[in-house]
């Protein structure tokens, strides 16, 4: 008789895991659990917690574009303590690996003090930019002696004239052992352009790649200084700018001082530029207080709040809201924003301004505006104005609004400029060198060689609006099937921009025709086609000129 055996099986074991983050921006790390054949156990910011069998398993954290990861045998109850990766930031707090005395020492006194007066008399706000490298070792690897970090930099005033060439006698600067640059000084409230004039690569010097021209908004508030911090490498690190405020009538808070503010700052537009709306507790704890020490703060939390969708803090973030359109400035584009934004959210009407004239100087912000140009909550955006003659020409690398310029700055104080014919030149030049010097008109002109004619390539060609508008048309059966304020939202410009557009590729068409007639360029060919212009210029025919408010 064959004998049966019973297998029972052992109980799993189940043990206890639990990590945190610790560390510089530790609220804002993603931390993950894995089990051996990769499924997610836990997944949160900050801390995870969680009981698993007896195993393998791997625990990653995920800071931004920061990685890293270990393993861990679980065969007892295990708390684990992950520290943050170190990380780099142009804002002068604690925690960052690029915080350094000889920059903040500096930096703070800077802050307290103005560097110059600036010929539009001062008020009672103010502007502080701080320049620098990330360290010591790297100006000395790519810093080109001569140079300075504010050359091809401009402030612009509210109608773009220059205020101030950030001379030498406008800064306070280093440029000897570590690299920085300090301006401050006192303003009235409103908007000024931060111009930069681009730069032309280096040939002696490989690292130093070109950079494009750009300019943004910076808006200085009545009672605040405007704080603005970026480092440098081969050039200006755009992507490295923050901006912060701090009130004027706390000296003592002036400066560097508010250093978990401008850490929770850093972290939460460090996730806006990776498209991640998130609060962490300390930030929502800070806004809890009241005092709004640095508003900005608050104006990323409430964005956050309402981009993702959130709930639960509907009272609290009404409340910071409300706070914010007293501090700043109801009719401050980016308040108009954060109001239309929450009374969307609200689904409550609030008295919004009708037209917006100049940008918002944060980017989410101001792209809300323009992809919400048809909707009741949102005002529209003032034909003809800054605000939409920069649309077209947006960057979208920063969580601040920039684009191309709009042209070279006008001068302040317009000098009255001479100018002589080069034939008038020519002809004193040569009665200079012999007084019995006559015109001969006998005389036969050198015979010069000449070009076959090339019809040049219209400029409009190059514009994504006109591509973008001859491409709608060409996939619509009829114009009535083009709805312009939906277009216009879709790709983030007013129905204005469009129609300026097609008045321009109509009064063009003859060019356009010409040029493409003599091109081998197919796919251009076949969007400006002859058949498409003929619709751009039926859709032109309907155009009524705005009126400027």
């Amino acid at each position: 008789m064959a004998t049966q055996t019973l297998s029972v099986s052992a109980p799993t074991e189940r043990y206890t895991l639990s990590a945190y983050a610790s560390g510089p921006m530790a609220e804002f790390a993603r931390l993950t659990l894995y089990d051996g054949r990769m499924q997610v156990l836990a997944d949160s910011y900050v801390t995870i917690y969680c009981q698993a069998p007896k195993g393998l398993y791997k625990l990653t954290l995920k800071l931004n574009e920061a990685y890293t990861e270990q393993y861990i045998v679980l065969d007892q109850d295990r708390h684990e303590n992950i520290r943050t990766p170190e990380t780099a930031s142009a804002a002068l707090a604690t925690g960052f690996n690029t915080m350094h005395e000889y920059y903040s020492n500096d930096a703070e006194a800077i802050s307290r003090e103005p560097t110059t007066v600036l010929p539009v008399g001062q008020g009672n706000g103010a502007l502080f930019l701080f320049f620098r490298y990330p360290d010591e070792p790297t100006f000395g690897n790519f810093h080109i002696p001569g140079q300075r970090l504010t050359d091809h930099f401009k402030l612009l005033d509210a109608d773009r004239r220059i205020i101030c060439d950030f001379t030498e006698n406008d800064v306070r600067e280093e440029l000897v052992r570590w690299g920085w640059t300090g301006f401050h000084a006192s303003l009235r409230p409103g908007v000024y352009y931060l111009y930069y004039g681009g730069r032309k690569a280096e040939k002696l010097w490989k690292e130093k790649q070109g950079q494009h021209a750009r300019e943004m908004p910076i808006y200085v508030f009545e009672g605040w200084q405007t704080q603005g911090f970026m480092t440098f490498r081969n050039g200006p690190v755009f992507t490295s700018l923050i901006f912060s405020l701090a009130k004027l009538d706390h000296r003592e808070r002036l400066g560097l001082r508010i250093q978990d503010e401008l850490t929770l700052l850093e972290g939460v537009l460090r996730k806006f530029a990776n498209g991640i709306y998130y609060l962490p507790q300390g930030m929502l704890a800070n806004l809890a207080d009241g005092k709004f020490e640095n508003p900005f703060l608050g104006l990323v939390a409430a964005y956050s709040y309402f981009k993702s969708q959130g709930s639960g803090q509907e009272q609290f973030f009404q409340t910071v809201v409300r706070n914010l359109s007293q501090l700043l400035g109801a009719e401050t584009p980016d308040i108009t924003a954060l109001n239309a934004l929450a009374a969307e959210h609200f689904n409550t009407p609030v008295g919004i301004p009708g037209t917006l004239r100049i940008p918002a100087m944060f980017a989410p912000g101001f792209s809300l505006l323009l992809r919400q140009q048809s909707s009741s909550f949102y005002p529209s955006v003032l034909p003809g104005s800054i605000a939409e003659k920069c649309i077209a020409n947006l960057f979208h690398d920063l969580v601040w609004t920039s684009y191309k310029p709009l042209g070279k700055p006008k001068e302040l104080y317009e000098r009255e400029t001479v100018r002589i014919r080069r034939s008038d030149q020519l002809l004193e030049s040569a009665r200079n060198l012999d007084p019995d010097y006559e015109i001969r008109s006998g005389d036969p002109a050198p015979a010069k060689s000449v070009a076959p004619w090339k019809p040049r390539k219209p400029a409009i060609l190059n514009s994504w609006v006109a591509n973008s508008l001859v491409y709608a048309l060409q996939n619509n059966e009829g114009l009535q099937m083009v709805n312009l304020p939906q277009l216009a939202a879709q790709l983030q410009v007013t129905p204005n921009m469009l129609m300026d557009t097609a008045q321009k590729l109509s009064r063009e068409s003859g060019k356009i025709r010409a040029y493409l007639s003599v091109q081998q360029e197919s796919e251009l060919s076949q969007t400006f086609s002859g058949e498409n212009l003929d619709k751009v210029a039926q859709l032109a025919g309907t155009y009524l000129p705005p009126t400027a408010g």
